[in-house]
């Protein structure tokens, strides 16, 4: 699904180019009847601690609430090692992830556009 994708395997001949990093997940495919959608998240160090963007975060909690999806993260440590250490990770906002994940929120970025016509008197 990652746009990724089009740099590694080519697109075949008359196939359709879905790719885009902004489905919040990187690859997609169905097993039985259920559809499982993999975040990858790799670094080079031993690390425990990743981000997620604000897609990654949005498509884990609507797939949390799906009962034919799931979301899942494949944490690659030491991914530049002869031995890369992988880890498969839950859901953070399915019930029980709070066993083995902790959330840490440092904010969000809001930016927006003001109508060219605003007034700019002090709200009272």
């Amino acid at each position: 699904m990652s746009e990724f994708r089009n740099k590694v395997l080519p697109l075949r001949e008359g196939e359709r180019d879905k790719t885009s990093d902004s489905h919040g997940y990187d690859f997609r495919f169905a097993s039985g009847n259920r559809t499982w959608c993999i975040e990858v998240k790799s670094t080079t160090g031993n690390g425990t601690t990743f981000d997620l963007s604000p897609g990654e975060v949005r498509a884990a909690m609507r797939i949390a609430r799906s009962k034919e999806e799931r979301w899942r993260v494949l944490r690659v440590r030491r991914a530049f090692d002869c031995q890369p250490v992988c880890d498969w990770l839950p859901n953070p906002f399915e019930p029980g992830a709070d066993q083995l994940l902790r959330l840490r929120s440092s904010g969000t970025t809001i930016e927006y556009t003001l109508p060219e016509h605003t007034a700019t008197e002090p709200l009272t």
